[in-house]
């Protein structure tokens, strides 16, 4: 699965940096080179924890930042515990790589994801894959787009627009009059969904044409179609 994926790249990375380190033969190296592989271990396990704890005090956002610190602290703590200064510097470089390659390869299973369960804008006609239904997220003005595929509609931070099992913050849309009688979603990040002329679905900063929209009702009781700027309807694929 992804999460394997991502501590096999990462254990690969660590060792990658420890042997580098290793070659290295005066000054400081030494010191590098023993506290480089405790600090790696402890600083993926930091990302971890601390992913854990940021998600759990500030959702997706909160979950990215603890993640990230995580790795950078713990990997600190642990070097410097080996090789004093020297060794927290190399072990704070160590977590802060670690982590950096763990989003590398979420970005890369992402876009396999993308191609099982993406939501493109590239359809010519309504059927079951095209009809959507909104669902509004209890205590505020939000929206999340259901799919029928009972997944829900995601927008990443990378732009990508795929489907989740869940609803939480990247799920979860606030619906803007455009005008003319068109729409346009803002996403958590605030970037407004894009449907673009190569049949691709993408965030912009502002609302042109491109982020209008037409909800077009369907025949089946509470579910619409979305219509772009360019004639075609979104399509959410199969995951």
């Amino acid at each position: 699965g992804r999460r394997g994926g991502m501590v096999a790249l990462n254990t690969a990375g660590l060792t990658a940096a420890r042997a580098g380190a290793t070659v290295a033969t005066k000054g400081s190296a030494s010191v590098i080179a023993g506290a480089i592989g405790p600090a790696g271990w402890a600083a993926m396990a930091g990302e971890f924890a601390g992913g854990a704890v940021g998600e759990a005090l500030g959702g997706e956002t909160g979950k990215e930042i603890g993640k990230c610190g995580g790795a950078v602290g713990t990997g600190a703590a642990a070097g410097a515990l080996i090789g004093g200064p020297v060794g927290a510097a190399a072990g704070a470089a160590v977590g802060a790589a670690g982590y950096g390659i763990g989003k590398g390869v979420e970005a890369i299973f992402g876009l396999f994801e993308g191609e099982k369960g993406g939501i493109g804008c590239d359809s010519g006609h309504i059927k079951e894959w095209e009809m959507f239904e909104f669902l509004f997220v209890e205590g505020s003005d939000k929206v999340a787009i259901l799919t029928h595929h009972n997944g829900y509609a995601t927008s990443r931070p990378d732009c990508g627009f795929y489907q989740a099992p869940h609803v939480k913050e990247w799920e979860m849309f606030t619906v803007v009059e455009a005008g003319c009688g068109q729409v346009a979603f803002k996403n958590h990040h605030g970037k407004y969904l894009s449907s673009r002329d190569d049949g691709g679905i993408g965030a912009a900063p502002h609302v042109k044409k491109w982020e209008r929209h037409i909800i077009v009702p369907t025949q089946v009781a509470g579910k619409v179609a979305i219509k772009s700027h360019h004639g075609k309807y979104w399509i959410a694929h199969q995951p």
